[in-house]
């Protein structure tokens, strides 16, 4: 039988509420042989996670969900098996974390205009070090008492349309797929089921889109055949996972989605024949240039 894995986990690098290391241990009790860190617009829980998995005997892949924008809509990119120590890549997602900052004031604004009395200094404490993002607001929210729970935090202050709700930086859905490419890596648009998909998805195939998450706790069963079927009718890989933040959340458990370790190999060997045309696509400019000089 094939082993099982969850190619969609955050940790409290960014929104989720475990370390990276009890993720791992974690996906060890759920009897997962690996896991995808994919933690919002930022990679520095990857490296923790990766060694404590190499530790206690989990693969940990490599992975990034990236907050973009197509077609006016915004798109969560996933990217895998790319290199997260590049330098520029580094460089520029410290450069969306203080996007992300200034945001998180200008949401605290809106709410202390409609009664929410509470303080960046509280969020950052709930965040620590973690890529800042609305969920944290949600929890000072929960623990000052002004709502029960996140999700009434966001369902009357948080989403567009709602008091405390201010846009994010959203970097452009082709660029960030050039991104993770230029690293090695390989991209799958995520939970498809929350955009104009007939539209986006067509559309980023000829920009260069690797895969469809098309197994999410979002999805129902007729959604998840579709994007399974399109996926490969398309040449295109196949990914799933549970979204996971919290095991305080049953619906998105570590193991309330899971996929067998073939669509793992699947990506592994598309990421080589990437890598084979790159270096190919290097070679051919080598070769014009040096014509051209002649």
């Amino acid at each position: 039988m094939d082993r099982l894995i969850n190619l969609h986990v955050h940790t409290n690098v960014s929104d989720g509420t475990h370390t990276p290391r009890e993720v791992v241990e974690l996906a060890l009790q759920k009897n997962l042989s690996a896991i995808a860190v994919t933690d919002h617009d930022t990679t520095c829980g990857i490296m923790e996670t990766v060694l404590w998995g190499e530790k206690k005997g989990l693969e940990v892949i490599p992975g990034i969900e990236l907050s973009t924008q197509y077609m006016g809509e915004e798109v969560h990119l996933l990217g895998f098996l790319f290199d997260y120590t590049v330098e520029w890549f580094t460089k520029r997602l410290k450069i969306y974390k203080n996007f992300r900052e200034k945001r998180e004031h200008k949401m605290i604004e809106l709410l202390n205009k409609h009664g929410i009395s509470i303080t960046f200094e509280e969020v950052l404490k709930e965040g620590g070090n973690a890529s800042l993002g609305r969920p944290h607001i949600a929890r000072v929210m929960v623990k000052r008492g002004f709502v029960k729970n996140v999700q009434e935090a966001f369902d009357k202050y948080l989403v567009p349309g709602k008091p405390g709700f201010a846009p994010k930086f959203k970097l452009p859905t082709d660029r960030a797929i050039n991104f993770i490419h230029e690293l090695g890596g390989i991209t799958c648009i995520a939970h498809p089921i929350y955009n104009n998909w007939k539209k986006i998805i067509p559309a980023l195939l000829h920009d260069g889109l690797d895969g469809i998450e098309a197994i999410h706790p979002s999805h129902n069963r007729i959604y998840t055949e579709y994007f399974i079927q399109f996926a490969k009718d398309n040449n295109m890989l196949i990914s799933g996972g549970s979204d996971f933040h919290t095991a305080a959340d049953a619906n998105n458990a570590l193991d309330s989605v899971r996929v067998g370790y073939s669509y793992l190999e699947e990506m592994k060997m598309r990421q080589k024949d990437n890598s084979k045309a790159r270096m190919r696509n290097i070679g051919y400019s080598m070769l014009d240039a040096g014509s051209s000089e002649k």
